[in-house]
């Protein structure tokens, strides 16, 4: 249930029955103690998590400004409770974001290399599931459609990211945003969005 909540995801699952099996069969389930360092900033983002159970904490970031230049970012693609309307400063310091349950992060590994803006780790028990680049292409790889679908989502979402990279957002971007870069690719010319 997980998996068919992302826009992506739920699209694979109703044009690509088998992809979307073998894309669940992909995912690694990850089981974390109390304390323990998921990812430092700083280091390359290798997989997709989904957080499941648990309290995690994305840290603020060390180095304001001077990553975004070098495109750098870690993404957290969920219900996060900053609007995607909302603002920052240009001088206010990035905050710590506390959060538990269901998270996407780091979805932008999947399709670019990408580096950890931010540092995370548990403040609890928790559990999640990871998704390796390589395993995902491996798997959208079976059928020219699914990869022409994924293809145009990867290129709209990185895009979009791109032009945001000077938003301290960036580490907290809300699943509007992959709901509407899925919106856009449907009603775009290209026929991506076509079965």
């Amino acid at each position: 249930p997980y998996l068919s909540k992302h826009p992506l995801l739920s699209r694979i699952k109703d044009d690509f029955r088998h992809i979307f099996l073998s894309i669940c069969e992909a995912f690694m389930p990850q089981i974390y103690a109390e304390a323990d360092v998921i990812f430092r900033e700083g280091t390359a983002a290798e997989c997709l998590y989904i957080t499941v159970r648990g309290d995690f904490l994305l840290e603020a970031p060390t180095f304001m400004g001077t990553r975004s230049s070098r495109g750098c970012s870690t993404l957290a693609l969920a219900n996060t409770g900053v609007s995607s309307n909302s603002t920052i400063e240009e001088k206010a310091p990035p905050a710590d974001v506390p959060f538990n349950g269901l998270r996407w992060l780091c979805e932008a590994s999947l399709y670019a290399p990408t580096t950890h803006r931010r540092g995370l780790h548990t403040n609890s028990f928790a559990d999640a599931f990871t998704l390796k680049p390589e395993d995902f292409a491996n798997c959208v790889s079976k059928s020219p459609k699914c990869v022409s679908k994924v293809y145009h989502y990867a290129a709209e979402f990185v895009r979009h990211l791109n032009q945001q990279k000077d938003n301290l957002e960036i580490d907290c971007i809300p699943m509007t945003i992959a709901e509407a870069v899925s919106a856009k690719l449907e009603n775009s010319p290209t026929g991506a969005g076509e079965h």
